[in-house]
This record gives C-alpha cells, structure tokens and sequence, in this order.
C-alpha cells in the first residue's frame, strides 16, 4: 500500500498562466526540483494552437468513448497503447514551446478543462518513490484532473465553469511509511507549504497493488448490491414528505428563508452523534468516527435558489466508500418540515450504522488512525480519485 497526502488550494492571486512560473520559483527558492511535465487540455482550437506552436502538434489526439457517437478531439501527453503501457510527459525539448504555450492562456489562446502537472518532485531528494496509478492506466486518456495517478508533483487545473474566482493548486506527496505511522515530513517541505496559505482541503488516498485492488473491488461490488437491496426499507420512511407537482415546481425556484438549515440539522446530528463538517457547494456534511474508525457521514444537499433537500448516508474507510442509502428528495415550505426530516435522516443514518459497520468491518478491517487526521471534509475527499 502506497498512501498519498494532497494539500488542495485556491491561489486566486494568480492567474493559471502563471502558476507555473511562480512554482518554478517556489520549488527552487526550497531547493525542490521536478523532472518531468504532464498536461491534459480539452475543448479548444488546434488552429490557434498550431499557428503559434506547430512544434506541439504531436500533442492533439483523437479519442473514442462509448458514450459518444463521434471521436473527441484532446490536447494532451498521456499516450496509452493497447496493452495499457503510457507515456505520460512532455518530450523533453517542447518543455520551452509548452511554457510560452501557458503564457498565452487565456488569450489569445484558451481551453474549457485544464490540467497540468509539475511531475516528479524530488520531496525526499535523491529517495525513489516511483509513481502508483490506481486504476488501468486506459482511465487516464483525457482526464485534464489525472484521477488515477498518483505521484510527488504539483498539479494545477482550470475549468470554464470556475470562472476567475478559482485557480485550483494540489501540492501531493508520498507518506508511505510503515503499518502503525506516515513517514515524517522532509526538510523544507512545510515550510514550502506554508508559502502557499491555508489549503481549502486536505486528505489522504491509499494506492493497493493489483491482487488486494481486485479483491476489494470485489467486496465493493458484493455490498453495494446487498446494500442496493435495502434501499427500499430506508426510503419508505420518508413517503409522508410527498408534495404536489405544482407546489413542486414553486419550491424550485424559491430558496428557504426565515429560520437557519444549520440550525436545525445540526441538533439532530448533535442527538445522533454526529459533527458538523462544513458547508460547501450548497451542501451540509455532518460526521461521525464509529470504533473501527471508519467515516459515516450524512449530507443535505440544499441546492440553488431553492427549498428542495436531498439526503444520503455515506460510509468510508481508507480503503472504501460506499453510499449505503440516500432518502426522497423534499420541499421544505417551513422550518417544520425541515425539523421534521432532519429527525427521520439522522434516525436513518443511526439505523444505517447499525445495519453495516459489522459487514464493512468484516470486507475492509480496520482504519489506520491517522487516515482521519488530516482535517478532510466527506464531499471533498481526495478530488484526484
């Protein structure tokens, strides 16, 4: 097992055309050094690149996916064969091209997604921790987030929907250590850190070999149809809370006011055991550590500009995550029957940690202590997986 930390900021005092500069600065002032540039671009013109960067044009790929009828044109430098063998970087002499390439984003040049990463960072020095895909390397063709690969780096991304207001930097780094304890950090790295502000997120993936990859694959697909078969006793509860289609439709467009959601759900968690986590994304997390140390956490998903809520219950482990149930989505015309759900949900969960802390104990053991130590929100785990 190989465990990753990623420390995820918002450097909204840059723009993504320069964050490449600033950390080629950063990473020398620490005495830090990268070998190798990854990037993945997705919806922009091949002309304009082209015109101004002819010497990249080896870098435009066209794929097949099943969901689409039509091949989708990439500019990127994951290469992967049919045998899964990749080839993950910038050949080393259009490192320069590529440069002048970032400095021109966004105009005259621009993409919809975004992902770069600064790969190989020597964190340790001259220590070799060789990068872990935790899936087929395959997962990796035109994913501008590199989900499934995991290594000392820094990675940055942009979106067309962040708009200017973010500027999305994931500073990864290997703490394998041993069974009981992370390795400690190296010299400088916190110092490092620290010039980059307060993380928006932190937390930690575990990477497994094949043979334990498949058999937790396994567990995984076993308990969700086990838990898929229990859907129904959960959700029944929540058949009072039907509204009718035009009190439906009202309730979309007409945000809740007059009394605080925060209040009110975190009383309940407060009764059932539960602590409030945060509120991001239109989103309430609560959560709860049972003595496998294994994560279970509620969520009310309150929307936009709306009185719908929706709420599920969630499980996680260092090596799992699963959604044990999620309940019927409602309209909450007054703070009563936001009152009178938030009871139900959290009786819910309760029910749901009874029914399935023995079963996920027994598939995945238990949770290293400092997995949960690091201060991750439940929505936010780990956004590279």
């Amino acid at each position: 097992m190989r465990v990753f930390e990623m420390d995820s900021y918002n450097l909204k005092q840059l723009r993504f055309k320069e964050n490449k500069d600033f950390f080629d600065s950063l990473l020398r002032e620490h005495q830090f050094a990268y070998t190798d540039v990854a990037f993945t671009f997705k919806f922009g013109h091949r002309e304009k690149v082209s015109g101004f960067f002819p010497e990249l044009d080896k870098y435009w790929q066209d794929i097949v996916r099943k969901e689409f009828s039509y091949p989708e044109k990439i500019f990127s430098s994951v290469f992967v064969d049919a045998r899964d063998n990749v080839s993950l970087h910038l050949d080393r002499e259009h490192h320069e091209p590529f440069d002048r390439l970032l400095k021109k984003i966004p105009n005259p040049i621009n993409f919809g997604f975004m992902g770069v990463v600064l790969d190989n960072v020597n964190w340790y020095g001259d220590a070799a921790q060789p990068p872990v895909f935790s899936k087929r390397k395959r997962e990796l063709v035109g994913d501008s987030l590199f989900h499934c690969y995991f290594s000392n780096s820094v990675r940055f991304r942009k979106e067309f929907d962040y708009g200017n207001k973010l500027n999305l930097v994931d500073v990864l780094i290997d703490r394998t250590g041993d069974a009981d304890a992370l390795a400690p950090y190296p010299a400088r790295f916190e110092e490092f850190l620290s010039k980059l502000g307060k993380p928006k997120w932190r937390a930690r993936k575990c990477v497994f070999d094949e043979p334990e990859r498949a058999r937790l694959d396994a567990e995984h697909e076993r308990l969700r149809g086990l838990m898929k078969a229990r859907e129904g006793a959960y959700s029944e509860k929540f058949g009072g809370f039907a509204c009718d289609e035009d009190d439906w439709v009202l309730m979309s467009v007409t945000p809740m006011k007059g009394f605080s959601p925060k209040r009110i759900l975190s009383g309940y968690a407060e009764e059932a055991g539960y602590r409030y986590a945060g509120y991001q994304y239109g989103i309430y997390q609560f959560q709860k550590l049972n003595p496998d140390n294994h994560l279970f956490f509620v969520e009310f998903d309150t929307g936009t500009c709306s009185s719908h809520v929706f709420a599920s219950v969630s499980a996680k482990g260092y090596n799992f995550s699963h959604e044990i149930c999620s309940t019927t989505q409602i309209a909450v015309r007054k703070s009563d029957d936001l009152t009178e759900y938030a009871k139900l949900v959290f009786e819910t969960a309760r029910q749901a940690e009874s029914d399935w802390s023995g079963e996920l104990l027994r598939a995945y053991g238990e949770t290293p202590k400092w997995f949960f130590a690091y201060g991750e929100t439940p929505n936010r785990t780990f956004p590279l997986d």
